[in-house]
């Protein structure tokens, strides 16, 4: 309806940027403000803006208006998201960190895989948006369902509202009286600074730093691999619609295969040994090329499979590598890095659709890929450790302890 065709159809690929952009500045901010205001009060508002902009995005008359909403929307999407993996791994003990994760990507699956059946359904976009737009009433309910984290407000001295949440957690498990020493120790805590002054000691250590420049590594790679691939479905051979379906059935395997992994395993040893696989099979594509278009297409759908568990294992590393007053900074500006790089995944598509000698671009990124797994195996392992309170617990986490 914009006529992005011809000497125009680089918008196209543009807009999707611009949607990345907003994710990326959303995400930065969105990052200090939850460390600084809490999980509960940033992921409520932040998903009454992504919504808010997609049901506005519906009634756009202008290229210009569609970017905007578009940019808003993405500004949203990614921060709630965040907030809300944060807000459920510090809920719970190191055992049950993953399964949250695990949870919470199995709904993202879900969803990915109902885009599909909506998109089939409703082929007018301004539907399509209304329809996604209107969505958003079902987390109404999440004003009063909702807790914060008990470990945020720790970190921020409200010791009393914290040992009133756990203590309600203490109750519905029926352990009310068993753990009353957790509570105490919640209404103590510790000394306190804000999320500011906790990131300025952050960045004093070298060791920490060092796990910060790996992780946004591992952010960058994986990103900018896992949304070529994403956004690159429809170029696939076969109907669009059940690629997009395959796509989310990838999810869904990677998810299981994540909880698998990262329980026998755990965070360090899967992300480093799926992306050293995901490597080969990036580097294999051109040959695949040449000989089959279904090869191609199933080779896509592993290597996004492979993604999608690193993905996973990424959020969750992230996490647990650095304290609790500057976690969502950290995970925040790390993630803005990663979709840095997604802003040029469509232009890589774009690129590779124009000219037919550089399909898809997969081989270009088999050796960044390679390093990520390498330099991720001197981080320390989190699996079983309790998630660190402020940096000096960070920092006495070793590399082979």
């Amino acid at each position: 309806q914009f006529g992005l065709v011809c000497s125009k159809a680089w918008m196209r690929p543009t807009l999707v940027s611009v949607y990345f952009i907003g994710k990326m500045v959303g995400g930065f901010f969105g990052g200090v403000l939850s460390d600084r205001f809490g999980r509960k009060k940033v992921f409520l508002i932040f998903t009454a803006i992504q919504f808010i902009a997609a049901m506005s995005m519906s009634f756009s008359n202008s290229v210009i208006t569609y970017a905007v909403m578009l940019f808003i929307s993405g500004s949203g999407s990614l921060v709630n998201f965040m907030a809300a993996v944060l807000l459920g791994v510090e809920m719970v003990p190191p055992r049950c960190r993953s399964l949250i994760v695990f949870l919470m990507n199995i709904g993202y699956s879900c969803g990915y895989m109902l885009t599909a059946l909506v998109a089939f359904l409703f082929r007018d976009w301004r539907w399509y948006l209304r329809f996604t737009g209107l969505i958003g009433v079902v987390y109404l309910p999440y004003y009063w369902l909702l807790d914060e984290s008990p470990s945020w407000l720790k970190s921020n001295g409200k010791h009393d509202d914290a040992a009133k949440i756990l203590l309600k957690i203490l109750k519905m498990n029926k352990t009310a009286t068993k753990d009353e020493e957790e509570v105490f120790q919640a209404k103590r805590g510790d000394e306190t600074k804000g999320c500011l002054k906790t990131f300025g000691e952050l960045i004093k250590k070298p060791i920490l730093i060092g796990r910060y420049l790996i992780i946004i590594w591992a952010w960058i790679v994986v990103t900018v691999g896992y949304y070529t691939i994403a956004l690159n479905t429809n170029s696939l051979s076969g109907d669009r619609f059940l690629n997009m379906m395959f796509a989310g059935l990838m999810e869904l395997l990677a998810c299981c295969m994540f909880y698998v992994a990262v329980e026998a395993w755990g965070r360090r040893n899967t992300y480093s040994g799926v992306m050293g696989v995901t490597a080969a099979l990036v580097a294999a594509n051109p040959l695949w090329i040449s000989w089959s278009t279904t090869v191609v297409t199933i080779a896509t759908m592993l290597s996004k499979l492979g993604l999608s568990l690193a993905f996973g294992v990424v959020y969750t590393y992230t996490g647990e590598l650095f304290p609790t007053g500057t976690r969502h900074t950290v995970l925040a500006t790390a993630s803005s890095f990663g979709r840095a790089g997604t802003v040029v995944a469509p232009f890589i598509i774009f690129v590779g659709i124009c000219n037919k000698s550089l399909p898809q671009l997969f081989c270009i990124t088999t050796g960044l890929i390679a390093l990520s797994s390498a330099t991720v195996m001197l981080l320390p392992e989190t699996k079983t450790r309790k998630l660190p309170q402020n940096v000096d617990e960070a920092v006495e986490m070793k590399r082979f302890s």
